[in-house]
């Protein structure tokens, strides 16, 4: 090795002689952490102005005088690493350590006197260790307030080798990085165990059925029965329990049945085949037309008109049926229309009123709506908005002036004054002589908005009719019930009181938050020959069996919210809880439209067998009774729990053991714990353990209770991990593309295309965690240098960072595509790649894969409909409102994960939004808490920045950024002129009407909020020094497939470029501070946030 020696240029500003002593610190900041946090804040580490980024070492390497191991300097430069800035010295000989108490979470390495003392004072017990073997310890208050860790071993050759795990390995088991196995994981592990997973529950149900085989031993059996709820399947273990329960039944019958806690159990199924409304109504017309038997009345004009929710197809053929029947009774010259009781003011205009004025010079046309008046001072859970008769004509006017070939500015709405016919339409030539002047009133009815909640008010719905006119005489005039008006009323009286009735019995009548979810899946299957087709005019959709996927989901879902009430473990809820409501999967499955005939529907409720494991055996002896045993695996939790030691076998290269110590408040827990691990062993010996604690290089751990003056160590082994490693991809041909923007997304999918994606060197992926169902969430961070270890803090510090996620509402498809797709360009392209000189990108492509899988899957029977069953979790709760270091969802974590990780300069949360009408219909038409988002508004983003003149800075970069997003949407001409059609339609069918919901911010030609819509929005938190731009950009893509898709993927790469762009032309500066301190020197690299915009994009 060389040496270097700099010399200081010029003296210290202090000369003091050499005599002269500083005043020994006071006692170290009091820090105790565990293993797990020792590479934190928590532990080694500080974070001097609170920005999130590690920024100091506030440890000390602490060694013997005569240390000769060079595997210091590979620990010190990890302790760097992993920090924006060092402390130097950070190695001290022990004979230089002056005050112990002042040391700040030391690292004593060998077997130095600091050591020693803790060995001799009790405070460290090294365990047996080989000469191989070393030991890595958390020593709680070691000498002051602060705990220290020990790097011990009994040769040299030991202690070289835990090191140099120390130092290249830990936390992880066998490979340094990112997603690699690691010790939070067994962590996690322990917590399964502790609420009977990893065959925790099977251990405890084998000394309860030992227990119970014990008694049956020499009883006059007739039969002997076991069912056995597990968390996961497990033939071994139930074979074991049958043949334990075999052995003391002598010859009686023994039967053992076990299940998982996964698996749904049916609460109720409800079947319904109804009435077809067209039948229904034939069945009407022969009776009324019966009555007009004589020959004069056969004479008599007849005319009939038929309201009917069925397609044009299914009409036509319905009016040749009520022709037929007319005919058969003597009315041949019956006048017939069969017209649609679904948006029927849209159809009276386009089926009976646009084929009048063909041809007839039309030059404009003014069509008058009622406006719809609610009494406001009886609460109700929606109200019809005023315009909501016009809201059923969307979107006629282009229709009329495409047939017509008129300019859309010549057709007029208008609100017409109280009283007379809902609609009124006038027709004009050039001269604005009338050509026509027709009203018309669709028929409805009024039903309540829940049959459950009554006091929740009634909405006014559209039904379908029958009326018959002979001559003068109305013969029929009567509402008739659609096919979608039986199956509501169904699914409101026998459906949803059934499964309130389920919720009121299981939580004990108090449904609250804390007993959520109610149930596992409400799964609503119809099938009914109804309206579904698409319009003709770009994403436009006709769909009554869309709007009823629509209503199942979230009228149930709002009326599982309104029966729940808070209880004290609710107390960390936001005050608006409807999108923290998880009572579990509500499933709508619409199928196509049978176009003809009567509907059907089947509704099955699944609950979980259990909340927690359990066995229950019964017996009957030869004269007596049944006698029952139930035995259910209790609740764990320890007061505290901390991962404290780890022994590594330097021979083997591998973990020998970990110990994780568990405070117990109450002994009995303590004693059940110590039973559970003994007969683990046996059972894992068995080979009865199916889901083994399973990491690579990890022998075994031990668990270490404690209970006040109790103490007892229980050993459990880990087995290496099931399978062979899949080989890493090759790399694609030149022109193989990799990432589709044509189709839907799923998660097989998107797992496979990580995958590929990951054969470049740039792409690194992971999985962040799990979902609630037990898929992956995946990761990808694009970044330089491309090196295994590499310091997060400083590439964060020196370079912006941008983070996005995609499908938090997982039927909003596009975001999965796009993002996937920006990868592979950054990936692939050369010009995308050089942005990672300047800037890092941290992907999270699919936040909600059970979502995800479920709108999939609902694509293959409604692949143009928007598919909101998709949009939440697999409990119908948003998972972008779960919080908490532990949601209900585990996938929620990733993202909080991922932000604190990154620290990002910019936060994107990808949306979108239905790309057709959306249609509540029996909710006042508009859905109830979308309204907004009623009618497709094109391209626009939420953009959350300081906008302040007291916040410069932040304002700046907010407004240079909006710039270069405008730009880069209007750059592209079929962007442009795609916005600006939707924009112009949004104005003319919402934002005109309610402007004080449904405004257009407009800014540069496109739509982006960035108007103050929240309390905190001008407030400059720790988040926003940080962050300085929070956006969710929301693309028409539900549910998009094709060309439409790939066009929203286009618009989307744009948006994401816009970013790019900023990252590129604003300057960062970032600057060294350099101090000196209780002989110790701190260099902190910071950067300044937001960048510094100057003369930004000239």
């Amino acid at each position: 090795t060389s040496q270097v020696i700099l010399p200081r240029m010029g003296a210290t500003k202090r000369l003091l002689t050499p005599g002269f002593k500083e005043q020994p610190g006071a006692a170290g900041t009091g820090r105790e952490f565990d293993l797990l946090g020792l590479f934190s804040t928590a532990g080694i580490y500080s974070d001097q102005d609170k920005d999130g980024i590690a920024d100091a070492v506030e440890s000390s390497i602490v060694i013997p005088d005569d240390c000769r191991s060079g595997n210091i300097a590979e620990l010190s430069s990890r302790l760097v690493l992993a920090t924006a800035g060092a402390s130097f010295p950070l190695v001290q000989l022990q004979t230089e350590v002056e005050s112990r108490k002042a040391l700040v979470a030391p690292i004593l390495v060998g077997d130095n006197v600091l050591t020693l003392d803790l060995i001799k004072t009790g405070k460290l017990k090294p365990p047996p260790l080989d000469g191989s073997g070393g030991l890595i310890k958390v020593v709680p208050k070691a000498f002051g307030k602060s705990s220290a860790l020990v790097v011990f071993a009994p040769d040299p050759l030991g202690l070289d080798k835990t090191l140099s795990y120390l130092a290249r390995t830990f936390p992880y088991f066998e490979e340094y990085g990112e997603g690699e196995p690691q010790l939070s994981d067994l962590a996690a592990d322990i917590d399964k165990f502790l609420s009977g997973e990893k065959g925790a529950a099977e251990a405890f149900l084998m000394n309860a059925v030992e227990k119970t085989a014990a008694e049956l031993k020499g009883r006059d059996l007739e039969s002997v029965d076991a069912e056995i709820l597990l968390p996961g399947p497990n033939g071994p273990f139930e074979a074991a329990v049958r043949e334990t329960l075999r052995i003391a039944s002598g010859n009686a019958a023994v039967s053992v049945k076990a299940s998982t806690l996964r698996e749904g159990r049916a609460v109720f199924e409800k079947s319904k085949e109804f009435t077809w409304e067209v039948d229904d109504a034939l069945a009407l017309i022969r009776e009324k037309i019966g009555g007009l038997a004589g020959a004069a009345d056969r004479g008599t004009p007849v005319k009939v008109s038929l309201g009917v929710s069925e397609s044009p197809g299914v009409r036509e053929k319905v009016r040749g049926e009520v022709e037929k029947v007319l005919r058969a009774a003597g009315h041949a010259a019956a006048e017939v229309e069969v017209v649609s009781a679904y948006k029927p003011g849209y159809f009276w205009l386009v089926e009976k009123i646009l084929p009048a004025l063909k041809g007839k010079g039309i030059h404009r046309l003014s069509v008058l709506f009622a406006e719809e008046r609610e009494d406001f001072t009886r609460p109700k859970r929606a109200y019809a908005e005023p315009s909501r008769w016009l809201q059923e004509l969307y979107p006629v006017d282009e229709i009329l002036a495409r047939e017509l070939a008129i300019p859309l500015d010549r057709i007029e709405f208008e609100v017409k004054g109280p009283g007379g016919a809902v609609y009124e339409i006038r027709a004009f030539d050039d001269r604005n002589a009338v050509l026509l002047d027709q009203s018309f009133t669709p028929r409805t009815r009024v039903i309540p908005l829940s049959n459950v909640l009554p006091d929740w008010g009634t909405a006014k719905v559209t039904c379908g009719w029958l009326r018959i006119e002979a001559g003068e005489s109305v013969v029929c005039d009567l509402p008739l019930e659609t096919d979608l008006e039986k199956f509501w009323s169904f699914y409101q009286e026998e459906v949803l009181k059934a499964v309130v009735g389920h919720i009121r019995k299981k939580t004990g009548d108090e449904p609250t938050f804390s007993k959520q979810p109610y149930f596992k899946r409400l799964l609503v299957d119809v099938q009914a020959s109804e309206p579904d087709y698409r319009m003709g005019l770009d994403e436009e959709i006709i769909s009554s069996l869309e709007a009823l996927h629509d209503e199942i989901y979230f009228d149930t879902l709002d009326l599982l919210r309104g029966i729940t009430r808070f209880d004290p473990e609710d107390k960390d809820l936001p005050a608006d809880t409807s999108r923290s409501s998880a009572p579990g999967n509500v499933l709508p499955s619409l199928h196509p439209s049978l176009e003809g005939g009567p509907a059907r529907a089947r509704v099955v409720l699944e609950d979980w067998p259990a909340a927690v494991p359990q066995i229950t055996i019964r017996w009957m002896e030869k004269g007596r009774e049944e006698v029952s045993r139930k035995t259910v695996f209790p609740t764990l939790k320890p007061k505290g729990t901390r991962t404290t030691e780890l022994v590594y076998d330097g021979r083997m290269e591998c973990i020998a053991n970990v110990v994780v110590e568990t405070d117990w408040e109450k002994e009995a827990d303590y004693l059940t714990l110590i039973d559970i691990a003994s007969s683990w062993r046996r059972l894992s010996a068995a080979g009865a353990v199916t889901d083994a604690f399973r990491f690579p290089k990890v022998e075994g751990f031990t668990l270490r209770l404690l209970c006040q003056t109790l103490e007892k160590d229980e050993h459990l082994k880990v087995l290496p991990p099931a399978g062979e490693t899949a080989a890493p991809p090759s790399p694609p041909g030149e022109d193989e593309a990799i990432v589709t923007t044509r189709e839907i997304i799923s998660p097989v999918m998107a797992r496979d295309l990580i995958r590929r994606l990951s054969a470049f060197k740039s792409v690194r992926n992971y999985v962040g965690g799990k979902s609630y169902e037990g898929r992956d969430v995946p990761v990808l961070e694009l970044f330089l240098p491309s090196e295994k270890y590499v310091s997060l803090p400083r590439l964060i510090t020196f370079k912006p960072t941008l983070q996005v996620v995609a499908r938090q509402h997982a039927n909003e498809v596009s975001s999965t595509n796009y993002l996937l797709r920006f990868a592979e360009l950054v990936a692939r392209d050369p010009a995308y790649r050089e942005a990672l000189k300047k800037m890092n990108f941290v992907l999270q492509p699919l936040e909600n894969p059970d979502g995800a899988e479920a709108a999939y899957e609902m694509q293959k029977n409604e692949p143009f409909h928007s598919l909101h069953a998709g949009r939440y979790g697999s409990l119908g709760v948003d998972i972008g409102y779960q919080a908490g270091t532990k949601p209900l969802l585990p996938e929620a974590a990733v993202r909080t994960k991922l932000y604190e990780k990154w620290s990002p300069d910019i936060f994107l949360n990808l949306h979108g939004y239905p790309s057709h009408e959306w249609v509540h219909p029996f909710s006042n038409y508009s859905p109830y808490l979308f309204r907004d988002y009623r009618i497709p508004k094109g391209w626009f983003t939420y953009f959350k920045a300081l906008r302040l003149p007291l916040f410069a800075e932040q304002k700046a970069a907010g407004d240079a950024l909006l710039k270069l997003i405008a730009l880069e949407l209007q750059g592209d001409a079929r962007f442009a002129a795609s916005n600006k059609k939707f924009y112009e339609r949004y104005e003319r069918w919402a934002a005109r009407w309610a402007p004080h919901m449904n405004a257009l911010e407009i800014a540069d030609g496109v739509n982006i909020y960035a108007k103050r819509r929240g309390p905190s929005e001008n407030r400059l938190t720790p988040r926003a020094q940080t962050t300085f731009a929070e956006q969710t950009p929301e693309v028409m893509d539900e549910t998009a497939t094709g060309d439409w898709l790939d066009f929203l993927c286009e618009q989307g790469l744009a948006y994401i470029r816009a970013h790019v762009k900023y990252f590129d032309q604003a300057g960062y500066e970032v600057v060294r501070i350099e101090e000196e301190g209780r002989d110790r020197t701190r260099l902190t690299f910071v950067r300044g946030r937001p960048g510094r915009t100057g003369k930004f994009g000239t």
